[in-house]
Parts: C-alpha cells; sequence; structure tokens
C-alpha cells in the first residue's frame, strides 16, 4: 500500500483555559495521553476517514505563554489548516506563533512516521504515542509486519 507524504503544520500559541476543559468543546474526540515532561497535558487523535490525519495539542500546567502546541500530519495542508481553524475556533487557542525551521523538520520526521504507522495499526500508534513501546521496537514490528 503506497501512502503519500504528509503535509505537517506544527504551530504554538496562546489558551486561556486548561487543555482538558478545551478538548471538551473541541468537536473532534481527543484523548489523552501521558506526557514524560511532568508540566506537560498531552491530547491526540486519529481520524482514518480520507487516508486519515493525526492530531496532537500539549500545554504546559503553568499557563505561561506561549503554553500550547498543536501539531498535525495530513494528506492536506488545507485540510491541516482547516483542522487548526476549527480548533482556533472551538477552543478558544490563538496559535499565531511559528517554530523555527529546524524544530519544524525535526518534529514533521516523528509526526509522519507516527502518522504512518497509525494507518497501519492505530493500536501500535497509540502505543508509540504514549511511549508504552519504543521507536526501535515500533520499526522491528514494521519491518516483519510489512513484509
Amino acid at each position: 500500500m503506497e501512502l503519500k507524504e504528509p503535509h505537517v503544520l506544527l504551530v504554538r500559541g496562546n489558551l486561556e483555559t486548561p487543555l482538558e476543559e478545551a478538548v471538551n468543546s473541541f468537536r473532534i474526540p481527543l484523548e489523552r495521553i501521558p506526557s514524560k515532561r511532568g508540566k506537560t497535558i498531552k491530547y491526540f487523535t486519529f481520524a482514518k476517514a480520507d487516508e486519515g490525519f493525526l492530531l496532537t495539542a500539549s500545554q504546559q500546567n503553568d499557563l505561561t505563554n506561549p503554553n500550547i502546541v498543536l501539531a498535525i500530519a495530513s494528506p492536506s495542508e488545507r485540510r491541516n489548516e482547516s483542522i487548526r481553524e476549527l480548533f482556533e475556533q472551538q477552543t478558544g487557542a490563538i496559535l499565531n506563533i511559528e517554530f523555527p525551521r529546524q524544530v519544524i523538520e525535526y518534529s514533521k520526521k516523528e509526526l509522519i512516521y507516527n502518522l504512518k504507522i497509525m494507518q497501519i495499526n492505530k493500536k501500535m500508534g497509540m502505543a508509540l504515542l504514549r511511549g508504552d513501546v519504543r521507536r526501535d521496537y515500533v520499526e522491528i514490528w514494521e519491518k516483519y509486519h510489512l513484509n
């Protein structure tokens, strides 16, 4: 199965309310995932429709500005922008700060890899995002699973 190279949107900004409250007003259901950083709250969703998209949102507990990061990987830049706009409208987030190019390039590789694994096997992708399995394990699983 040939998968299209996804487009990645990575932005940060401000959210005045805790992310736990904001995700309740977002029409796309998000699942909380543990974060390795104790002060960070993190949520994600994966939608398989139309080749799928992966969205992660994270917020620092102390609410210092900027305090929220939104990352979206999908086959379409337009879809990424529409999801971003929907997130801003429904949660009150203001996502207007771009990341440096180096951060975007590093994050893009990770998001694309996570989306690829989600498209193949959602449970494995979720385990990778949650930190239940390491990437080297997933790469071995992927090698033997796909061949």
